[in-house]
């Protein structure tokens, strides 16, 4: 596993602890691509809804700009594992919790261009 690998996997026990109450299941897989299309995206199990196989990060983003898409994903995964919604979008429910985080980090919980 790379280092950046494991430093995201220790972002996401820590963001997991501090701002999700510790109730989001950890993915099989976290995954950095050289994609270009995407920031990040969060995929389910299909059968078991609630269980996230894997959150896909690009890496023609910074560092910090990694770590806040993590963040976006994973409040995906809050509003699927705890709110039980089925639509993943970025409307009042996303924004306020985006807006929560980034007042309490350094990080950017951005909605980028395509999505």
């Amino acid at each position: 596993m790379s280092s950046r690998v494991s430093e995201l996997w220790s972002q996401w026990h820590y963001f997991n602890g501090r701002f999700f109450g510790g109730k989001l299941r950890p993915p099989r897989v976290i995954r950095i691509t050289s994609a270009r299309s995407y920031d990040g995206y969060i995929v389910y199990d299909p059968v078991r809804t609630h269980r996230p196989v894997g959150i896909y990060l690009s890496t023609h983003q910074s560092r910090a700009a990694m770590t806040g898409t993590l963040l976006h994903e994973m409040v995906h995964q809050y509003q699927r594992e705890v709110l039980g919604l089925r639509e993943l979008d970025h409307g009042p429910v996303f924004r306020g919790l985006a807006k929560h985080i980034e007042q309490r980090t350094k990080f950017i919980v951005r909605v980028n261009r395509l999505g």
